[in-house]
């Protein structure tokens, strides 16, 4: 696909992830634990969070790909510690203070999705016109989790969970979902293009495509690139495997021309 890039880590080392980032994560489990039983450390809705505008003007701590390795504007090598979060998981900013007290320079933040999605949209009916609606009262809700992070200086990337937005696996009708994808996509580009530490989007989170629908997802995947260059040209887009994105999947399927 055009101007995608898709990094690896081919590294045996184990010790490659650092004890302290292996203890943020389970820390980070152990609080998603706590707040799951109503005991949530913080409010959801700081008041600053609305009104935040991210400096638009300092552009060098933003990552790109040089060659094989993620680089700020100024080329600088950077290593990226990491963890992943939910939007509905991540209930106050001091959660993102933790998070940069315990190391972590990245994270991995799916989009919020309306989890029962056509009972939402459409009154429990399919309507293959009603795909990707992304309502306001869940991008008000990205808006205050990207504006904690980018306050703190905490990269991150913003992922899309493929079936939570009426998607099936048979992409029918794949001209008009293509369109579809690319409208969502180029909106999220236009609300966020102004965010240094926003690394860049992953599509269709942990995606299963069957060998017979590999080109339908392929001319999905190259309208949301298409779509997004057109907003924000220098962001880094990444479009998982065909396979539940697991490594096998580079291993063991037949790559997509």
């Amino acid at each position: 696909i055009n101007e995608v890039t898709i990094i690896t880590n081919k590294t045996n080392d184990t010790n490659s992830y650092s004890g302290k980032t292996k203890r943020a994560s389970c820390a980070y489990l152990i609080l998603c634990f706590l707040m799951t039983c109503g005991c949530s450390a913080g409010n959801s809705f700081e008041s600053d969070s609305a009104s935040f505008q991210p400096d638009a003007s300092d552009k060098s701590v933003r990552l790109q790909v040089q060659g094989r390795q993620i680089v700020d504007g100024n080329g600088n090598p950077v290593n990226l510690r990491g963890i992943y979060t939910r939007a509905e998981w991540l209930s106050s900013e001091q959660e993102v203070e933790w998070f940069k007290e315990w190391g972590v320079t990245f994270v991995r933040m799916l989009l919020t999705y309306d989890k029962d999605y056509w009972n939402v949209v459409n009154n429990g009916e399919v309507d293959l016109n009603k795909r990707c609606i992304l309502r306001e009262e869940n991008l008000l809700e990205m808006d205050r989790k990207c504006a904690w992070l980018e306050k703190n200086k905490i990269y991150f990337i913003i992922e899309f969970p493929w079936r939570w937005y009426g998607i099936g696996q048979e992409f029918k009708d794949v001209d008009l979902l293509s369109k579809q994808c690319a409208r969502l996509y180029a909106n999220l580009a236009e609300r966020y293009k102004d965010y240094n530490y926003l690394v860049g989007y992953c599509m269709f989170s942990e995606i299963y495509v069957a060998p017979w629908y590999y080109q339908h997802y392929k001319k999905v995947c190259t309208a949301i690139v298409d779509a997004v260059r057109k907003v924000d040209p220098k962001r880094i887009l990444s479009v998982t495997g065909v396979q539940v994105s697991g490594v096998d999947s580079f291993k063991n399927e037949t790559h997509i021309e």
